[in-house]
């Protein structure tokens, strides 16, 4: 289901999330975190870099925060 959403909005288009911490009830961040990199291991580097921090900087303009 996720690479399905990927494909088709687009790796500009999306991002990952969690509920965290509520989602701590059923996995630990890294389990969570680490399910997200196995789903996009074969990804270029710059498309997994856009999923999970360039399209969240962009969208909710955190520009200025680091990177």
């Amino acid at each position: 289901m996720v690479l399905r959403t990927i494909e088709l909005f687009g790796v500009g288009r999306a991002m990952f999330a969690s509920n965290y911490p509520v989602d701590g009830l059923v996995a630990t961040f890294d389990t969570i975190y680490g399910g997200f990199e196995t789903i996009v291991r074969d990804f270029p580097r710059a498309d997994r870099h856009r999923l999970f921090h360039d399209n969240a900087v962009r969208f909710y303009r955190l520009s200025g925060l680091g990177t």
